[in-house]
């Protein structure tokens, strides 16, 4: 195990394992191989770690049915690390000797008061977060039903802008929607028949501006803010048998127009900075909006990183 300093611990491991698929079954079996990993734990508070680890498995002769060959796996895995045992924090600030502290007396001098003793400095936020240009991605789960299909769980993946001023910053990001099924709407066609799911669409995008405010200053905290956004509903069709003439054209021209709306968001989440480098989780939640393809409020889920790029303020003397 390498200790960079009191927020981090980068370890290394490696060994045998054996791994049993269902051996006792039909056409089960047992490898025997070796694994190696790398890992990092980086301190939230002086006994709370996140920790990331990614790691590998191989096995030179694999006993699977599909014949002696070697067989390898990738493991990516994170979770939370919790120590116990009692707690030690040394002071920065050396006591005063006796001696030292009665000549001071003596000459009419004023001993330094102790400091307080806080919690470790890595659970405070660098100044050098303020003013500064971040990007990042994230990817999480997007909820949403419609007038024809019940709560659709869809994957959502996208990118950001995080300009930071001193507890509030702003944000911008273009996210996109790639559903694993096309969702469905009912439209009620020109003749006035009632088709149900005759419109459906297979992707969503969202472009979202707001401010965020971080008002906890410490290197784990809460955040929450809102904005405006725009989604359009992407590759939509219609269907419609009874159609005649221009009712098709009609029908496929109001499906369109239902594609793209306007919205208010409101988001929250928790921030977890690590130098340049934060991550985040959050919680996003869209206005409903009339005559819109999806029905009802939106819900996102997601998780994700960012990275300080460098400062957005520029100075007097950076003008040179």
């Amino acid at each position: 195990m390498l200790n960079f300093g009191s927020e981090k611990s980068f370890y290394i491991l490696g060994g045998y394992s054996a791994m049993d698929f269902n051996s006792n079954g039909a056409g089960g079996f047992r490898d025997v191989g070796a694994h190696g990993a790398i890992g990092d734990r980086i301190f939230v508070t002086d006994r709370v770690a996140l920790r990331l680890e990614a790691g590998a498995y191989y096995a030179p002769k694999t006993q699977a049915p599909a014949g002696n060959q070697w067989a390898g796996q990738l493991v990516g895995s994170a979770g939370l690390s919790f120590f116990l045992g009692p707690s030690h924090r040394e002071s920065p600030y050396p006591e005063v000797p006796k001696e030292k502290r009665d000549s001071i007396l003596a000459a009419g001098g004023k001993v330094p008061e102790a400091r307080p003793r806080g919690g470790p400095t890595y659970e405070q936020r660098s100044s050098d977060w303020q003013h500064k240009w971040y990007w990042g991605g994230e990817a999480g789960i997007l909820v949403f039903r419609t007038n024809y299909d019940s709560y659709s769980f869809e994957p959502t993946f996208g990118g950001h802008w995080l300009i930071t001023g001193k507890r509030t910053a702003l944000y911008a990001s273009f996210e996109q929607s790639l559903f694993i099924s096309p969702r469905h709407v009912t439209i009620v066609e020109p003749s006035g028949a009632v088709t149900p799911g005759n419109v459906q669409f297979d992707n969503l995008r969202r472009i979202m501006v707001g401010v965020l405010a971080f008002p906890a200053q410490l290197r784990v905290e809460p955040f929450a803010g809102g904005g405006f956004a725009i989604m359009e509903a992407l590759n939509v069709q219609v269907s419609c048998a009874s159609c005649t003439g221009s009712d098709l054209g009609q029908l496929q021209d109001e499906a369109d127009r239902a594609a793209t709306k306007a919205f208010f968001w409101w988001m929250g989440g928790v921030d977890i900075k690590q130098g340049r480098l934060a991550l985040y989780g959050q919680y996003i939640l869209t206005s409903a909006a009339a005559n819109f393809l999806i029905q009802g409020t939106t819900h996102t889920f997601q998780g994700g990183v960012r990275y300080s790029l460098g400062s957005s303020k520029e100075g007097v003397t950076d003008r040179q």
